[in-house]
């Protein structure tokens, strides 16, 4: 999380139409129920949570949200002020809110890479540029995937790439890491991978690039350095699958990296194997 001043100044947004209903309770308490993949069941809510909502208007600093409560009920500064910073870092973990600019709650891990190109780390409200990212790049159809493909899980179903409510969700694991590479404001490339929860390996999903980057490399070294070191779970290595008909020299990974390990006969049926690829950290 960035400093107090940055904090003060973020201008968050709370996204009202996700709200399928409110209900006032007893003791100035509100029942909830809000469209998001976080929450399935009502939530009860607070009187000071209700009127946060309210003030959370895309134009209200979190310094006017607390002077406002400072001074509504002659609280110390310094607790109201740590009430509303988790408060919103609640709305923010639920998928409630958006905001215009960066989110000081929220680290991109941003990297400038050179020749006008940077890399950061996607969260929620990335996910519809990703998606038509995704589209544009012709994914869904085999035949028609134009030059940007680079890798794709063949256990993937790729309709779950371009489901908005999927990759939400993935978000919410804490396991699901997509960098995106960026230039001019446009999306020029996308790493999405994923841990296993059960042993100590990140998968890879998918690579989509556009040729013309001139990084390529300069991304996945630091996509793969960094997802260690922000990964709630330890990772040991990263993981890729190949059908034995592909040759990884012809991917954008290359072989001593990734190293050959197993092959999984009739993994895929109609006589397709899978090789699998380990990278050792």
């Amino acid at each position: 999380m960035n400093n107090e001043v940055n904090l003060l100044e973020f201008k968050p947004k709370f996204l009202t139409n996700l709200i399928a209903y409110s209900r006032e309770e007893n003791d100035g308490y509100f029942s909830f129920r809000f469209i998001t993949p976080a929450l399935s069941n009502e939530t009860i809510l607070n009187w000071t949570c209700v009127e946060i909502i309210k003030l959370l208007n895309g134009e209200t600093t979190l310094k006017d949200i607390v002077d406002y409560f400072v001074t509504k009920y002659k609280a110390p500064r310094e607790v109201v002020y740590n009430d509303v910073v988790s408060i919103i870092q609640n709305f923010l973990d639920l998928q409630l809110l958006t905001w215009e600019g960066t989110n000081p709650f929220i680290d991109k891990y941003k990297f400038e890479l050179g020749y006008g190109f940077s890399a950061y780390l996607a969260d929620y409200k990335d996910v519809s540029k990703i998606i038509g990212y995704f589209k544009k790049a012709n994914i869904m159809d085999e035949e028609k995937r134009n030059s940007q493909y680079r890798y794709i899980n063949p256990y993937v179903d790729v309709v779950n790439l371009v489901n908005a409510e999927t990759l939400k969700s993935g978000f919410l694991t804490k396991a699901q890491f997509i960098f995106v590479l960026e230039k001019e404001d446009k999306i020029r490339g996308v790493f999405f991978s994923m841990n296993n929860m059960k042993i100590n390996v990140n998968s890879l999903i998918a690579v989509i690039m556009d040729d013309d980057t001139n990084v390529e490399d300069k991304f996945l070294e630091y996509v793969i350095s960094m997802i260690p070191q922000i990964s709630k779970k330890s990772i040991k290595k990263f993981r890729l699958y190949l059908s034995d008909n592909d040759n990884i020299e012809n991917t954008i990974f290359k072989e001593g990296h990734f190293v050959k390990g197993v092959t999984l006969e009739d993994e895929l049926g109609y006589n397709q194997n899978v090789v699998e690829y380990n990278y050792c950290i």
